[in-house]
């Protein structure tokens, strides 16, 4: 016996080992739930579990239509869930950006966004001024008087593949003023865009990795900005335009506008366009593309 005080008993030591080991796995547990939250419809849904969620946390959104428009400035995935009805983010006409993201390493996936109509350029999704981000298998539509299905503005490397965008007056994907893609590209694959204005445009680049690839951009036909087109470079460099499809576009396939250089144009089906290969720009090159009318590029 210890004097002045009081022995802890062998039986009481492993006692309150249990239950430290115990406690651990309900901590540790806790800590899961708070990154990851299912969603269901109701006022401000998402907004609130945004503010709940702990970083790096998802967004478990369960089908239904969420009437808000939503602004993401944490490390987070919104994921659609559910087999039945895919969930739909809509801004009802009164967003200029329904999915405003403006954190790093965001992730979209198996959505729907509508609803973007008010302000100077309606977007649907909107990134910009980010490090990076995804997205894959969401749909957007214009519904109200949206300008851009999604929007990379000024970011660093983002995936977009298996999304859909239809309906747009001015572009159903755009990128526009990348200035650099550090440790990473920006890929825009694997994606589908009819009945826009143009189905995919990339402006105002140069000096980073951008890879247009494996889209089909048919039927842009919509009455907008400029000619209606399947793919637009526009005053960029260096862009790499490789498999896609472009056909039945109301005036070009392919546009290179003045000012776009050392663009590489490679294993594209450019048919049924008006003019199915523009090219105003210096220095591009191509190879293996399937074409009637237009400019025939030098072979890269």
């Amino acid at each position: 016996m210890r004097r002045g005080g009081r022995r802890i008993g062998t039986g009481a030591v492993v006692a309150l080992a249990t239950l430290a080991v115990a406690a651990a796995p309900a901590t540790s547990m806790a800590a899961k739930q708070k990154r990851k939250i299912t969603v269901h419809p109701g006022k401000n849904a998402i907004a609130k579990a945004l503010e709940r969620v702990k970083e790096p946390g998802v967004l478990r959104i369960r089908g239904g239509r969420y009437r808000e428009a939503v602004t993401i400035d944490k490390h987070v995935t919104l994921k659609g869930v559910g087999k039945r009805r895919r969930p739909v983010i809509d801004g009802e006409c009164d967003a200029e950006l329904t999915v405003a993201v403006q954190h790093d390493d965001v992730r979209l996936r198996g959505l729907r966004v509508v609803g973007a109509g008010r302000g100077t350029f309606p977007i649907e999704v909107d990134f910009r001024g980010v490090s990076g981000g995804g997205v894959k298998d969401v749909l957007m539509k214009d519904t109200c008087d949206a300008e851009y299905g999604i929007n990379l503005y000024e970011t660093g490397p983002i995936d977009v593949r298996d999304s859909k965008a239809v309906g747009f007056s001015d572009a159903g994907f755009y990128v526009g003023e990348i200035g650099g893609t550090p440790g990473g590209a920006i890929r825009v694959r694997g994606n589908e865009a009819y009945r826009n204005n143009r189905g995919v445009i990339v402006e105002n680049s140069a000096g980073g990795d951008i890879r247009v690839s494996d889209n089909t951009f048919n039927f842009n036909d919509v009455p907008g900005f400029a000619g209606a087109a399947g793919i637009v470079i526009n005053n960029s460099d260096g862009v790499l335009v490789e498999r896609n499809e472009a056909r039945n576009n109301a005036d070009f396939g392919l546009h290179i506008t003045a000012g776009s250089d050392d663009n590489r144009v490679l294993s594209n089906s450019l048919l049924g366009n008006p003019v199915d290969i523009r090219d105003q720009g210096s220095g591009s090159c191509g190879a293996g593309n399937t074409f009637v009318t237009g400019d025939p590029l030098p072979p890269c």
